[in-house]
């Protein structure tokens, strides 16, 4: 049961990602408000991981709604791959990376992506334009564990999860939140020419503009 909750995720997708920011989007435009719309990259209709193509009919939307807004699109965030890494390696275990690991993926502190949002809320001239958001590097889930592995001090080596598997240990306490994130590391692993993957930081769109990513740099020097 476990397992095929992990594989079937689309309508926690659909309905937070495309039809709740739809709703927003709505609810904005009966007000006359501004929207501020936090995307991901890559976000397009036919991409291989289904957050992106929920996050693109939702960009759609937007652009067609007439309201004034402004697109933050992020990359992976950081934080929240590490603490699953560190939920998974409690008790002294190593981290537990899924798949390979060896896809090499763009990460961003969401202090940083906060830092946008907020820039974008509050600057009228950045209306109509797309912000990208990125980490100054790239790591795999491997070297992630890794840096994880080290700040914990733990001696063993990182474990890993075939594509599809569960983490160890939370099996019987799996919640929507756990089912999302497990979700999309399979498929960050899985669709090695999708999934965030740079081999430079994520560039502005066409007339955007590219936010500080000062958190990320800290956090990977610490």
């Amino acid at each position: 049961a476990t397992r095929g909750l992990i594989l079937v995720d689309t309508k926690y997708e659909m309905g937070l990602d495309r039809d709740g920011n739809i709703a927003l989007i709505e609810a904005a435009r009966t007000r006359g408000a501004d929207v501020v719309l936090v995307s991901v990259v890559d976000a397009s209709a036919h991409h291989p991981i289904e957050l992106h193509r929920m996050k693109w009919a939702a960009e759609q939307h937007l652009r067609a709604s007439g309201v004034d807004w402004t697109i933050v699109r992020a990359s992976a965030f950081a934080e929240m791959w590490i603490e699953m890494l560190d939920e998974t390696a409690k008790g002294g275990k190593g981290p537990q990376v899924f798949g390979d690991g060896d896809n090499p993926i763009n990460f961003v502190s969401v202090e940083d992506v906060a830092v946008a949002v907020a820039r974008a809320a509050t600057d009228a001239t950045l209306r109509g334009q797309v912000i990208e958001v990125g980490g100054p590097d790239n790591l795999t889930f491997n070297e992630l564990a890794d840096l994880v592995q080290r700040a914990a001090g733990l001696p063993d080596p990182q474990r890993a999860v075939p594509v599809g598997q569960p983490p160890e240990d939370r099996a019987e306490r799996v919640h929507p939140h756990d089912v999302r994130a497990d979700h999309d590391a399979d498929d960050l692993e899985a669709h090695p020419g999708g999934a965030q993957q740079h081999r430079e930081a994520p560039r502005p769109s066409p007339g955007g503009s590219r936010a500080s990513t000062a958190r990320t740099a800290a956090m990977w020097r610490a």
